[in-house]
């Protein structure tokens, strides 16, 4: 049985396409530095440095059990992030849990 070159040739694109979309890291965590609720992007005071993830109306944000909005954040807040890559590259935020520890040499553990 032979497999046929142009079905190679298509299962080898769609793997690298898979790649591209999902080289991110799927845990962050920092402190925030700003909010811009118009523009859904949150500025994060992280180990790694200063960086910029999106919130989607689909970002779940918690404090314990309570839901909270994106409203309800502050600059200073510790937060532990559960991110994806969308389609265009860009880092989007799924799940926000806001930790009262603001000790950034605590194991990263998911949200």
């Amino acid at each position: 049985m032979s497999v046929h070159p142009l079905l190679v040739a298509f299962l080898l694109l769609q793997l690298s396409a898979w790649a591209q979309t999902n080289d991110v890291a799927p845990f962050a965590r920092g402190t925030v530095v700003q909010i811009d609720s118009k523009s859904g992007e949150l500025h994060l005071k992280t180990p790694d440095g200063d960086r910029t993830y999106f919130l989607t109306p689909r970002t779940y944000i918690f404090r314990g059990e309570e839901r909270l909005t994106v409203d309800k954040l502050k600059p200073g807040d510790y937060l532990k992030l559960r991110v994806a890559a969308d389609p265009t590259g860009r880092v989007t935020v799924v799940r926000i849990k806001v930790d009262n520890k603001n000790v950034a040499l605590l194991p990263l553990t998911p949200p």
